[in-house]
């Protein structure tokens, strides 16, 4: 199964080995609890995800990722909240109402 959209937060991340548990927006805006091995991500990040849903004992359904590819943003919404999501670590802010176009401050 694949799955494409955006990591919109994160519930856990181990920094030793990359396991991940997080809140993913499928390009029909429908969130996904997703687990599993995700390097290199971050919040906002665009993937496109192969895996299975399976259904945890405790925590409901989540799709299992086996394996992931680092995508661009294809809309407008996501390319905004991408950038915005790499602003505070650049000192920058996005105005969203205009093309995305830097402010700096």
């Amino acid at each position: 199964m694949e799955l494409e959209g955006q990591i919109e937060e994160f519930i856990y991340q181990n920094d030793t080995n990359n396991y991940t548990i997080a809140i993913f927006s499928t390009n029909e805006n429908e969130p996904i609890t997703v687990v599993g091995y995700l390097p290199f991500i971050e919040i906002g990040d665009c993937l496109k995800l192969y895996g299975k849903m399976v259904m945890h004992q405790e925590y409901g359904e989540q799709f299992k990722i086996e394996t992931f590819e680092k995508i661009m943003p294809q809309t407008a919404e996501s390319l905004g909240k991408y950038l915005a999501s790499r602003c505070h670590k650049r000192n920058w802010t996005i105005n969203c109402k205009e093309n995305y176009q830097p402010i700096w401050r």
